[in-house]
């Protein structure tokens, strides 16, 4: 049986096809092609078995480069069909997939290039994907802060050991958990040591537990230096072994996907050593405890976030582990 098949599908005016009829195609794996424009010569497949997005049109001569680092994106060409053929995995947006793929075919046929249509497609495909569940700025420095952590803990342990620490993900009180100390990991972009504490109890120890805040500075740097978010998720990936799956899914609850990797694509590197700071009755926080001695009515009181500069507060190591880490006393 042919693993093509040509459909009259409901379209737009424009050519492309309704959510509608996505939404069915990939409720019924097969590959569907469609062919564009007046003279036929665009096609566009929408391959609901191995869930991607194709756009066949003819060479023009005008790819020279790769559009982006998204991994989601690919283009070959056929030398066979003289064709480019333009490859979008649909992942979870398979509407954006679309769009990307039709926004090129309507670009061709308003007299741009091949070339230049990909281009501004893929710049409006990733403002597309971005709005539609992207980490925002602190979001990404958050998380690659901890990642430079459980780097450390990879280099100075092994691979088993340090994602055996990092269990904030998995829904624990805090972003690490080493021998009797626990660690919460407070990153910014700030030239000041300034952090957002994130609810009223984000710095109560564990009975038993010490508990130190991690503070670490990053700073943007450019093209040459530093990582990007993505580099480092893939890089740590590329070390987790036999652990892979379980990393992947980690990251995936901090909300990184390796199908995403190019939309992160900010350099960072650190503006300084971190710091550890002992969160102990000297730490400036707040907790129930206060707010209960001190505020009537305090348990009407929600969502509270605050925020402190541990500049000039005390810092020292936590733990042998991380002497190669923070900065001494």
């Amino acid at each position: 049986m042919d693993s093509n098949r040509s459909t009259d599908a409901e379209e737009h005016q424009d050519g492309a096809l309704t959510q509608e009829t996505l939404r069915e195609y990939f409720a019924n794996p097969y590959r569907y092609r469609h062919r564009l424009g007046h003279a036929g010569d665009h096609v566009l497949v929408v391959d609901s078995v191995d869930h991607r997005i194709e756009l066949h049109v003819p060479t023009d001569g005008s790819l020279k480069r790769s559009p982006s680092r998204l991994r989601s994106i690919d283009v070959i060409r056929d030398e066979d069909a003289d064709q480019y053929v333009l490859t979008v995995e649909a992942g979870d947006h398979p509407e954006a997939a679309h769009t990307l793929a039709h926004t090129v075919h309507r670009g061709m046929t308003q007299g741009r290039s091949f070339q230049d249509a990909l281009n501004t497609a893929v710049e409006s495909f990733k403002e597309l994907v971005a709005g539609r569940g992207r980490l925002d700025d602190d979001q990404v420095a958050g998380l690659f802060g901890e990642l430079l952590l459980l780097e450390h803990l990879m280099d100075t342990f092994d691979v088993d050991l340090a994602l055996n620490a990092w269990i904030g993900p998995r829904g624990e009180e805090h972003d690490f958990g080493l021998d009797q100390v626990d660690l919460e990991v407070k990153t910014t972009l700030s030239e000041r040591r300034s952090h957002v504490i994130n609810g009223v109890n984000q710095l109560l120890p564990l009975t038993h537990r010490q508990l130190w805040l991690i503070s670490i500075q990053l700073t943007r740097v450019g093209r040459g230096q530093g990582d990007t978010l993505d580099a480092l998720c893939n890089r740590l990936l590329g070390r987790a072994g036999g652990r892979r799956p379980e990393l992947r899914s980690l990251l995936l609850d901090c909300g990184w996907k390796a199908e995403d990797t190019g939309l992160y694509d900010t350099r960072m590197a650190l503006r300084s050593r971190p710091r550890a700071h002992h969160v102990d009755e000297h730490f400036p926080r707040l907790t129930s405890e206060v707010l209960e001695s001190s505020v009537e009515s305090a348990h009407l009181i929600s969502d509270v976030h605050y925020r402190v500069d541990v500049a000039g507060l005390p810092h020292g190591v936590p733990h042998d582990c991380l002497s190669d880490f923070v900065e001494g006393k």
